[in-house]
């Protein structure tokens, strides 16, 4: 039985809500790797210095689908800090690195030519897969509880490539992580499960399970869902073998979708619909009844 009591990543499964089309919409995500505590909201509530959080918030301001996040990693306790910005747009993903001596040194980087795609790749160029796996406690404590098994699964698996980050969205689908560069969000996911996506990203594939795949953050809701159905439909596990073609609204909580794929244009039928039960969407919040899409072929 759910009651507001029950964990809200508990809850959701008890309930069975799909998670396709769930993560969070942002395109541009800057992760700052911050070693101090994590308050519950992370950014912009933090100490870093005045200067670096206002050039942070100006440029989620000015600039459409940034994300700003904080990461670390447990081992890390000293020297250079790094800072990882990932364009997830599905035409051309791409992941540029730096190290900086101190948080202030973000403020000498030309972020809104990098943003606009206006900086070659050159030494900056991160070509690895990246996994932020959500451990922020403080916002919720299923992501504490679900976060740091699933990231030290991924370490024993492909070291060095996992990172602890604060909210990503969802913590109700915990343990939840971001796969990068592609903005691949996935939920629900076990330790065992978390070496098995970084085995699959590693050969350039999807995992195989899509009942955990999120979506693709580059896209709104309906249209991840519209692509997890598509590659249901397909078998297709290669993350750069869909495009988006059209999207429109086709009435309340409806939308017609075209994706293209290499077996042709689809076009896809979406609806969003209240599941018939109630969960609370975090721990500690009111119970209310989750949505869900369903996708049909046109």
């Amino acid at each position: 039985m759910i009651t507001e009591d029950t964990r809200c990543s508990d809850a959701s499964a008890l309930l069975g809500e799909p998670l396709a089309g769930t993560a969070a919409l942002a395109w541009r995500w800057l992760f700052l790797e911050v070693r101090e505590p994590w308050s519950r909201r992370g950014f912009p509530d933090c100490d870093l210095p005045r200067r670096v959080v206002a050039r942070l918030q100006r440029l989620a301001r000015d600039h459409a689908g940034v994300r700003v996040g904080f990461i670390r990693r447990p081992d890390r306790c000293e020297g250079p800090l790094t800072f990882f910005f990932a364009d997830t747009s599905a035409e051309a993903p791409r992941v540029h690195a730096y190290e900086l001596a101190e948080h202030a040194a973000l403020l000498e980087l030309d972020l809104d030519a990098l943003i606009l795609g206006q900086v070659d790749d050159g030494p900056a160029a991160y070509t690895d897969p990246l996994y932020m796996v959500c451990t922020h406690g403080l916002r919720d404590v299923c992501c504490a509880r679900l976060g740091p098994p699933v990231y030290r699964a991924i370490e024993a698996r492909a070291p060095g490539s996992a990172w602890q980050a604060t909210h990503i969205g969802g913590h109700r689908f915990a343990a939840t992580l971001l796969a990068l560069p592609h903005g691949l969000c996935y939920g629900r996911v076990t330790p065992p499960e978390a070496g098995a996506i970084a085995s699959a990203h590693a050969r350039g594939r999807l995992y195989a399970d899509l009942d955990r795949l999120r979506g693709r953050t580059c896209w709104p809701p309906h249209v991840q869902a519209a692509e997890v159905a598509l590659r249901r439909e397909t078998g297709d596990r290669d993350p750069d073998s869909v495009a988006l073609v059209s999207d429109e609204e086709d009435g309340p909580e409806r939308w017609r979708v075209t994706l293209r794929h290499p077996s042709g244009e689809r076009a896809l039928s979406l609806t969003r619909a209240p599941l018939d039960a109630a969960a609370p969407p975090s721990c500690g919040k009111p119970m209310k009844p989750p949505s869900a899409f369903s996708a049909a072929s046109m």
